[in-house]
């Protein structure tokens, strides 16, 4: 069943390309590199916007680039891999983004274009980075012209893309065939970005001193402290919170405070009741005060840190009973198991029996071409090889909380690992629960997960933003 995120994202219309265009930041030069022979780094998991409408009008028209995407959008994948054999043979194919697994899948690329021409050979390098570091980073190398050096991009959080880009349009999208043709429709046909993944960060718990938690509520107590990223680093943790303003998840705060028992309620009802005015002067709806309360509690408890990675490693902890997190669901395949640390003392708290409430949020990530790719061709046999393939798809959807675009591609990323069932060991004991994925239908409907909106994010950016801003202490 297609999911209705990817079915929103069908609903914008017709195809176009580049990234919608805004007033950005000025560039700075590239920092961090992650490159494909080294060793893989836990992912740098950040937000991304899904559904947005490309800014250049339906025609691939201007650049050698993007009459190139309009040749490829027509083609079958071995054509398009063909001709970038002959474009790439002997030179290095670079991309940059916030997966380093990314890097892996570049790799793995070069595997396959050798089973098409054993002679083929090539070299790659990914440079991970943080949204704002990838921001800076991609317009110092558009800006650069005949001398960029990146071809592809993984990036998230187009909200912040959009803004702070010098020149987003010069973000292409490609849409292989396939991918389309999953979707039930054609690439000429399709408007909005190439969507790799979705991914999901949930609410974690290290219940392996008995603690559980049974509603959202909970991370926002005062004698929990929710260890989350810093929202200048993860600008998707900022998204979140924005959007929790919004009705729909404003409600859903609601009920979930309905559901506490009374002591707890007697507790926050103040804040909530105190939080009312300020609502109405944001002009928020009846709800915005549970809103507003929750996040002011759950920042004012807040143990903010640099990166989701090290995060898990802690809640891991055998130290860390009671502990909680709100980080990339993937991370944990980052844990090393020992003595003092393992994923068995982690809870997803939205997999309890009866909880109650938001189970954490979810987001997207985009590959694009660059219109300055020294090697188009090249960038465009990736793109449809690692959204639209299970092989190419593999080096994410290994992982838990990395669900494909592609709902042909997610079937059978299922089928050969098995993740619902990822946390049974070879005896078939379930080992670590926590790694059992339920799938991203799961977040979508009983995870209550919040979802990615940029329309909606903007609207709460215009709303609420400058009060974000005085909660996070910016």
């Amino acid at each position: 069943m297609r999911s209705p995120l990817l079915a929103g994202i069908l609903a914008a219309g017709a195809l176009a390309v580049g990234v919608l265009a805004a007033a950005g930041c000025g560039n700075s030069a590239p920092v961090g590199k992650t490159e494909s022979s080294a060793a893989e780094s836990p992912a740098e998991m950040c937000g991304s916007g899904a559904g947005e409408a490309n800014a250049a009008g339906a025609e691939l028209a201007g650049s050698d680039t993007r009459k190139i995407i309009a040749e490829a959008q027509g083609m079958e994948l071995q054509e398009i891999a063909e001709k970038a054999i002959r474009e790439s043979g002997g030179s290095t194919f670079r991309g940059i983004g916030t997966d380093s697994r990314a890097a892996l899948a570049m790799r793995n690329f070069v595997k396959y274009l050798q089973t098409l021409d054993p002679a083929y050979s090539a070299e790659t390098e990914w440079y991970t980075m943080s949204v704002p570091s990838a921001v800076s980073a991609l317009g110092g190398d558009l800006a650069d012209g005949a001398g960029a050096k990146y071809s592809v991009a993984i990036l998230q959080d187009m909200n912040r893309v959009n803004r702070e880009l010098a020149d987003p349009s010069l973000l292409d999208t490609f849409i292989p065939k396939t991918w389309a043709e999953d979707l039930g429709t054609e690439p000429e046909s399709y408007r909005g970005y190439l969507t790799l993944m979705t991914s999901v960060k949930p609410f974690l718990l290290n219940s392996a001193g008995g603690a559980v938690s049974a509603n959202c509520w909970d991370f926002a107590a005062d004698s929990v402290h929710l260890m989350m990223a810093d929202a200048d680093h993860e600008t998707v943790n900022r998204n979140f919170l924005l959007l929790l303003t919004r009705d729909s998840y404003a409600a859903k705060l609601r009920e979930a405070f309905a559901a506490l028992d009374d002591g707890t309620k007697a507790v926050l009802q103040p804040e909530i009741d105190s939080a009312a005015a300020e609502a109405s002067k944001l002009g928020l709806g009846e709800d915005g005060r549970y809103a507003l309360a929750y996040i002011r509690r759950l920042l004012g408890s807040a143990d903010v840190r640099d990166a989701d990675g090290p995060i898990c490693d802690t809640l891991a902890g055998n130290d860390a009973a009671g502990a909680s997190a709100l980080i990339a669901y993937d991370t944990l395949r980052a844990v090393e198991e020992s003595s003092s640390k393992s994923v068995k003392n982690i809870s997803v708290a939205a997999y309890g029996d009866g909880y109650q409430g938001i189970g954490g949020f979810t987001y997207t990530k985009n590959l694009f071409v660059s219109d300055r790719a020294p090697l188009p061709w090249t960038a465009c046999a990736f793109a449809a090889w690692v959204s639209a393939t299970p092989d190419g798809f593999s080096a994410f959807g290994r992982d838990i909380g990395a669900y494909a675009a592609d709902t042909a591609v997610a079937h059978e990323n299922e089928n050969t690992y098995t993740l619902r069932t990822g946390g049974v060991n070879e005896s078939g004991e379930d080992e670590f629960p926590a790694k059992d994925d339920r799938g991203l239908s799961f977040w979508e409907t009983g995870g209550n997960a919040v979802a990615e909106d940029l329309q909606e994010i903007r609207a709460a950016e215009e709303s609420c933003g400058a009060w974000l801003d005085g909660v996070l202490g910016k």
